[in-house]
């Protein structure tokens, strides 16, 4: 068995997944996404919503949303890595095609790591920010 990474090594590691994490979204690379995850991932898409299971499903999930919009960008306000554990406050813009703002969201994610990959995500609402939730999110 390898030797564990110091806490810094490993934190460090976990900052480069966040930024690869990001970095799919923004550039609407589902399949880049993907390689992140764990096979047995539990993604929590916002709180008291639905629990999507294992990489596959998600991954057919955040495709389905991503074709919706022209662009995305996310942008990380602030992050701590405590490993296992990946916490931001990220924004979250969808443009649809025309290039009109569509849907914002300020949200706190909650990334678990395991060997390496996203084994839990979770998403929460900042409380106080308005959520911007337009048509294309909704599914009008």
């Amino acid at each position: 068995m390898p030797e564990p990474l110091p806490a810094a090594a490993t934190e460090a590691a976990m900052g480069e997944l966040l930024r690869r994490f990001i970095a799919a979204w923004s550039a609407a690379d589902s399949a880049a996404l993907m390689e992140l995850l764990a096979d047995d991932l539990r993604y929590l898409v916002y709180d008291g919503g639905p629990v999507h299971e294992g990489r596959e499903e998600v991954g057919r999930v955040v495709a389905r949303f991503m074709a919706r919009f022209d662009r995305i960008e996310f942008r990380v306000l602030r992050s701590v890595c405590m490993a296992p554990v990946i916490v931001h406050e990220r924004t979250e813009h969808y443009y649809a095609p025309g290039g009109e703002l569509d849907t914002r969201f300020q949200v706190v994610g909650v990334l678990r790591i395991r060997d390496g990959r996203i084994a839990d995500w979770r998403d929460y609402a900042v409380p106080g920010v308005e959520q911007l939730v337009g048509p294309r999110c909704r599914g009008d």
